[in-house]
């Protein structure tokens, strides 16, 4: 804004209003009529004046809205995947105490030779027997096995000539 805009602007009402400047009619006559006043007022209102925001400039960051349940459980499902594979794989590593008695009883009966064992299937009843079964490098073996206490009950070997071999305990 020139020095001759800004004294049109000042002489008006309406003028002084749009530049935010609160002055009476006798006030801004008495700056009007004084160059020296107009001069400072003019530099006090272009340094003052709020700039008009860049239409090309930086916008304002919108608010960030949190995730929805849906996009955390996308977000989360292959973590829990992960973590519950993990579980399931150290679950059929460790095996399970009764598999354990009925290697170690047959074992201890046929001999180290029979050592290289694989369960094939562990059957628990409500009742709490635990049947176990599975393969040897010489055939294949079943136990019977009450869970509390852990006892065997039997063992029943059976060996690649057809010979079946039973141990009590």
């Amino acid at each position: 804004m020139t020095l001759e805009e800004f004294r049109r602007q000042l002489a008006e009402p309406a003028g002084r209003h749009r530049m935010g400047i609160e002055l009476s009619g006798d006030q801004a006559a008495a700056i009007l009529a004084d160059d020296a006043m107009l001069h400072r007022w003019h530099e006090y209102v272009m340094t003052n004046r709020p700039a008009a925001p860049d239409p090309f400039g930086p916008r304002p960051t919108p608010l960030k809205t949190p995730l929805s349940g849906f996009a955390k459980f996308l977000i989360a499902s292959p973590f829990l995947l992960l973590v519950a594979g993990g579980i399931g794989f150290l679950s059929t590593q460790t095996g399970h105490p009764e598999e354990k008695a009925c290697t170690d009883a047959i074992v201890a009966e046929m001999g180290p030779s029979f050592a290289n064992f694989e369960v094939t299937e562990y059957v628990e009843s409500p009742g709490g027997a635990v049947d176990v079964r599975g393969r040897y490098d010489g055939g294949e073996f079943a136990c019977g096995l009450t869970k509390t206490p852990l006892t065997l009950n039997q063992a029943l070997v059976f060996m690649d000539g057809g010979e079946i071999r039973t141990i009590v305990l």
